[in-house]
């Protein structure tokens, strides 16, 4: 990279480049990255270190060199770099030759033809024919399972096993939707083994007393739990209520949760109050957003879940 920003400067030398790989160090990153957002450098030549992450909206041009030599998905990530802003933006995917494999000509074309809004199901619905749906459980073409989010990808493979045993079992199942981005990090448990194993335990814990045991442990085995793994704990915690609730579906937030009963009866049981708003602790408070729906609010995730913790918030019902 550091040849060809030479040869760049061979080429157009009154125009200043910059540099961003995944070997520099954090603070170069962001001091170049800096630069280049500032206008203070024109061009910036880069791995795929930006094909994630990065909305620089007055980006307009994206050249790709030995285009042939990535994937759908990684050509589509980077083509999404640019055209952020109000102003129109170019793609330019070069190939030396073109003289390269029929699965590159198709990506190639793919990248080409879908370029319409809503055209990123499209390029999945592709690259998943050009290249098979691979092995859930093997190692070809497995992806990484914390990239599509452990909770759905073990629901998923949870409800297919019982179907394949018949042993589905009966009655609705709530529909949890998390809206925030979680993950063990790597630093604090570096075996991936024993992170989803950690991810599995949390999630299909059925009791409160289940997941302070394996705080306990973790805090024992590993220090002191980070924020990463606290929100893990959080998603634990209601999946507990689920279970124990009768809920027909939660929206999960940082700072809120949306219960929604399977029937009014249930809800006017555990929070019978005729208010519209109430107080229920120093952190949080529950809205009654209709007969079937409960709305609690709080400063942030741990002050919810140490309220459940120490409240047995299910079986108050408390006063009007």
């Amino acid at each position: 990279i550091y040849t060809f920003r030479e040869e760049f400067r061979q080429w157009l030398p009154y125009i200043p480049a910059q540099i961003i790989h995944a070997k520099m160090k954090t603070e170069e990153i962001e001091a170049n990255l800096i630069e280049f957002i500032d206008k203070r450098v024109k061009v910036l030549i880069s791995t795929t270190i930006i094909e994630n992450g990065i909305d620089i909206p007055g980006v307009n041009t994206l050249i790709v060199i030995d285009a042939d030599r990535f994937g759908l998905t990684q050509l589509y990530q980077l083509r999404g770099r640019i055209g952020r802003g109000n102003r129109q933006a170019y793609a330019y995917f070069l190939v030396k030759s073109m003289d390269i494999s029929e699965k590159a000509k198709a990506r190639l074309d793919a990248i080409r033809d879908f370029a319409d809004l809503g055209a990123g199901y499209k390029l999945a619905e592709f690259d998943l024919k050009l290249r098979g749906a691979g092995s859930l459980l093997g190692n070809r073409q497995h992806g990484h399972i914390e990239a599509l989010g452990f909770d759905y990808y073990h629901r998923l493979l949870v409800k297919t096993v019982k179907e394949l045993k018949g042993e589905l079992e009966s009655g609705k199942e709530a529909k949890i939707n998390i809206h925030f981005p979680y993950s063990i990090d790597p630093d604090y448990i570096k075996n991936s083994t024993e992170r989803i194993s950690l991810y599995r335990r949390i999630l299909e814990a059925r009791e409160l007393k289940t997941l302070t045991e394996l705080r306990i442990e973790l805090e024992d085995r590993y220090g002191k739990l980070p924020n990463s793994i606290d929100k893990i704990f959080y998603a634990g915690v209601i999946r507990v209520l689920v279970n124990t609730w009768q809920l027909d579906e939660v929206d999960v937030y940082i700072d809120r949760v949306v219960f929604r009963f399977q029937e009014e009866s249930i809800a006017e049981s555990l929070f019978a109050f005729s208010v519209r708003e109430r107080i229920i602790s120093e952190h949080v408070r529950v809205k009654c957003i209709d007969k079937r729906t409960r709305e609690f609010q709080f400063s942030d995730y741990q002050a919810f879940t140490r309220f459940i913790y120490s409240q047995n918030a299910w079986r108050s019902t408390g006063e009007d």
